[in-house]
């Protein structure tokens, strides 16, 4: 019985585990998480996770959320959502890069997505 107990309190820690950031560097990988199209009355696209990685620190005030980069090309973001978008529909994990001394709009900013 005690190793059972053992067993699933493992088993629970690594499965909240899974959605929760590793960031390292800049970068980070994600699991679960929402995904808008735009930002209420902004065409930034934003991400929600169950835990973020703020590798700017105190630079960003509110990180909770990430938030595209709207200094990049709109076509780099419209490929960014795309992935996110093919990401969250499988169900799949995404690496973001985020800038390490800037934000957007108070929250790490996304530089990059890459898909696993």
């Amino acid at each position: 019985m005690k190793r059972s107990m053992i067993f699933a309190a493992l088993l629970m820690g690594a499965t909240s585990a899974a959605s929760a950031h590793d960031g390292n560097n800049g970068w980070v990988t994600i699991s679960t998480f929402n995904l808008w199209s735009n930002t209420y009355s902004t065409d930034t696209i934003r991400i929600g996770a169950a835990d973020y990685y703020n590798p700017a620190g105190a630079v960003c005030n509110n990180p909770d959320s990430y938030m595209v980069s709207s200094t990049i090309s709109a076509e780099a973001r419209q490929r960014i959502y795309s992935t996110l978008l093919a990401a969250k529909l499988a169900n799949k994990s995404v690496r973001l890069s985020l800038d390490t001394s800037t934000c957007q709009e108070g929250r790490p900013k996304i530089l990059n997505v890459m898909l696993d």
